[in-house]
């Protein structure tokens, strides 16, 4: 369906008219009452189906094309009512929301409250122009991901948790989690030195525990089944080696058959006619036309009839399962019992003969040997001391140097905030050094190496690869720059070694 003019107009009439939010041209929506105080830092808000969405400084098309991802995703067919009233209704009762910033920053987790259960997004990775099916190896839309995340982790997940369950459980998995061992080669509730032979998704980071790797998953199986990854098979082969439909089929038939039976959810995203949000280039203001604006039986665009939203100040929400867990009752004070005092009774003095105490020869003091001070070596530019840590600032952990660099997205605000320090400047010297990056700098790439991917040895890299997706330069680094690799030695400046 494409939107005409006339249409355009005559849906920003309305919107013009009644002052409440229209879809796709003017989602903008006022806060729910208990969020209400958001608004002073986060100027612009939408809340299709009832689930917020918060942004702050974002251009107002890429705003709109993000509250219209997540109402295609929950309304694919397009008819104004929610697909499934029951993952609705499961994620407003866990409260998540959107908190959508202009660009990474320390800072911006600080904006939002302690009990809101959120997941980010920055104006700067989201791209309506390659969204949805529209991706291409040079450019992609994070809006995709990270939006699909709040939906399938607080939404489905806990809502139908036997078939999507994303929760880690001793006693049980789901058929997803049954399809994702199969897929890594195996159970594995940590990331593993090697994943076997054969194994078709890889995702290593350590930090990613196995609720996160059945996170990782879904997106990558469902965004393959709905041709989202076609374009993008050679950037994804290190983790995930089912980037087509066909590869899925083939590869992970399991969860090929799950999506094309269509039976676990009414969520159409999750079927044989699923759409992916925004295809074609011009962003989901553009893909997602409603048919309506309400809803007589069912969920609605506005929130009428998506069930409660949750309120975590009287509420503990299992963000697994969605159910309240009770509060817990603080342990009664045992009630004092003052102590009864007992009359002491009187010790005769015993006296003590005195003691003559020897005088012993004073020894002589030895002069110590004054040191002659040493003036510390200066750091040397483009060096850093391999054994030196120091503790973050809002975490109890100690990083080494190449943290500061290590996320490319993240490089600038840690280097703001950590190389003024003296002792840390003088450590990490290519980290702090600016004049590291300059030409001259011999910390340089071998412009003519060539390595093996870990996973598919038929396909070969350079240097610059490990860093050309800036979602996964944390894990390229950790599996290719370790301390004993060629990789490390040939691409001394992409794994920021200067030694």
């Amino acid at each position: 369906m494409i939107i005409t003019n006339k249409l355009l107009r005559n849906l920003l009439l309305v919107a013009a008219s009644t002052h409440a939010a229209i879809y796709p041209t003017s989602p903008d929506s006022t806060p729910p009452a208990q969020w209400s105080s958001m608004s002073s830092t986060f100027q612009q808000h939408c809340s299709p189906f009832g689930i917020s969405i918060f942004a702050k400084d974002w251009d107002q098309d890429k705003f709109h094309h993000a509250c219209n991802v997540l109402a295609q995703m929950l309304d694919n067919d397009l008819d104004g009512c929610a697909d499934d009233n029951n993952v609705v209704y499961t994620m407003r009762k866990n409260q998540i929301v959107m908190a959508m910033f202009a660009k990474e920053d320390p800072g911006n987790y600080d904006m939002v409250p302690d009990n809101m259960t959120f997941q980010d997004l920055y104006a700067s990775e989201t791209e309506p122009s390659c969204s949805g099916s529209s991706e291409t190896s040079n450019c992609r839309d994070a809006a995709i991901e990270e939006i699909m995340h709040i939906v399938t982790g607080s939404g489905v997940s806990p809502a139908y948790s036997s078939t999507y369950g994303e929760c880690y459980s001793n006693s049980s998995k789901s058929t997803m989690q049954t399809h994702m061992d199969t897929a890594r080669g195996g159970f594995f509730t940590s990331v593993p030195s090697s994943y076997p032979s054969g194994s078709i998704y890889h995702y290593d980071d350590t930090t990613c525990t196995y609720g996160c790797q059945s996170t990782e998953f879904f997106y990558w199986a469902l965004t393959s089944y709905l041709n989202g990854q076609d374009a993008r098979v050679a950037d994804n082969i290190e983790e995930w080696e089912a980037s087509t439909r066909s590869d899925l089929m083939n590869k992970a038939s399991g969860m090929y058959n799950l999506f094309n039976s269509g039976t676990a959810t009414s969520m159409v995203l999750l079927s044989p006619a699923g759409v992916l949000p925004g295809t074609g280039g011009l962003g989901a203001k553009y893909t997602y036309l409603p048919t309506s604006q309400t809803c007589a039986n069912g969920c609605a665009l506005d929130g009428t009839g998506c069930g409660t939203l949750g309120n975590s100040n009287v509420e503990n929400i299992n963000k697994c399962t969605g159910v309240v867990a009770p509060t817990p009752t603080p342990p009664t004070a045992p009630t004092p019992t003052p102590p009864v005092p007992t009359p002491p009774v009187p010790t005769p003095p015993v006296p003590t003969p005195p003691v003559p105490t020897p005088t012993a020869p004073t020894p002589p003091v030895p002069t110590p040997p004054v040191p002659t001070p040493t003036a510390p070596t200066p750091p040397t530019p483009c060096v850093n001391n391999s054994q030196f840590t120091f503790r973050l600032d809002n975490f109890a952990a100690d990083r080494t140097c190449v943290w500061i660099t290590k996320n490319l997205k993240k490089k600038d605000a840690r280097i703001a905030k950590y190389c003024e320090r003296s002792e840390i400047k003088a450590q990490c010297g290519d980290q702090c050094n600016s004049s590291c990056n300059d030409n001259n700098d011999p910390c340089t790439d071998d412009p003519t190496y060539v390595f093996s991917l870990k996973w598919n040895q038929g396909v070969q890299q350079n240097c610059a690869w490990i860093t050309k997706n800036d979602k996964k330069i944390n894990a390229r680094k950790a599996t290719y720059c370790n301390d004993n690799s060629a990789v490390r030695a040939a691409c001394r400046k992409t794994c920021s070694v200067c030694v």
